[in-house]
Formats: C-alpha cells, sequence, structure tokens
C-alpha cells in the first residue's frame, strides 16, 4: 500500500455517489470562495502568521481540488451510480471540515438549495462515521489530523468524536 500524507498508509475507503462526489468538488475550494476578493487584501496586508496560515489553506485546497475531480471524472467513467473513494486520513477530515463551515455559516447555507444542504449533511455524516471508527483504531492520528483545522471546525468535529469530553 502507498504511503499517504498521514506516512503510515492507511485509507479510508467510502462509498459514494456522482453527485456526493460533485459536492467535494464544489467544497474543495469554499475557503476560498466564502472570502471572495478580500482574500487578495489579506495575502497584501496580513501579518506573516495569517499569511502563513492562509497559504496553507490554499495549497490544501489545491491537492482537494485535483483529489474531487480525480475522483469525479473516474466515477462518470465507471457510469455507475457509485463509487468507493479512498480518502487519506487527512483529505477526509478536510472535507468533512469543509462540509460543516458551509453549512454553519448562514450566508453560505443561503446559497445552497435545499437537496444541495441536504446532500452536504449526508456527506458530512459520511466523513464524520468513517473518522470516528479511525479514531476508534488510531486516536492520536485523528487529534492531530483535527488540531489542523481551524477552532471552530477542530470544535464541532470533537464534539462528534468524543460527545462525552466536557470541551
Amino acid at each position: 500500500m502507498a504511503k499517504t500524507a498521514t506516512g503510515d498508509g492507511t485509507t479510508l475507503r467510502i462509498r459514494l455517489t456522482v453527485p456526493e462526489i460533485k459536492t467535494l468538488v464544489l467544497t474543495a475550494r469554499y475557503y476560498e470562495r466564502s472570502m471572495g476578493i478580500f482574500r487578495h487584501a489579506v495575502m497584501l496586508t496580513a501579518p506573516g502568521e495569517i499569511k502563513s496560515k492562509y497559504r496553507y489553506v490554499r495549497e490544501e485546497s489545491s491537492w482537494l481540488q485535483q483529489f474531487a475531480d480525480a475522483e469525479l471524472n473516474r466515477a462518470e467513467a465507471s457510469a455507475a451510480p457509485e463509487s468507493d473513494v479512498a480518502f487519506t486520513p487527512l483529505a477526509a477530515i478536510a472535507f468533512w471540515g469543509r462540509l460543516l463551515s458551509s453549512l454553519d455559516s448562514a450566508r453560505s447555507r443561503r446559497k445552497l438549495t435545499r437537496e444541495e444542504a441536504s446532500r452536504r449533511h449526508h456527506l458530512a455524516d459520511k466523513l464524520a462515521s468513517e473518522t470516528a471508527r479511525l479514531y476508534g483504531r488510531k486516536p492520536r492520528l485523528v487529534l492531530d489530523l483535527v488540531g489542523t483545522r481551524r477552532q471552530r471546525e477542530a470544535g464541532w468535529m470533537w464534539a462528534y468524536l468524543n460527545p462525552t469530553s466536557p470541551t
């Protein structure tokens, strides 16, 4: 098995429909789209730490976009209604975070059709469920990866993964 971004070859296989994979494509660059034109001002005026975080988000968004596009091409070429998508733990958690953020933001939610919002909830639940399974086997890995997310996202994720925690 090939090594992944986590370095240990761990893969999460999740069965997705073509519309769900299209939702991954739409959410890959969610943060950049939600910032709009303001993102250019951030890169020009923000302190170094903020610029560094934004560069990380941009790079992550780029490889998530490539991943989602490749999976969509593969799924459409197979003409099957569903396909198994192999996520690295980092990719699964990054997509889960973007889905949660897009559903939590009132501005983003208003732009979603009822069908798309429902699809995002369902997809977020699939990613959450597989991440919870991984958490049962490799809690340190999941904890480290959730720690790469924005504070609000990490809080939502942690509440799902460890609901009895006082945090």
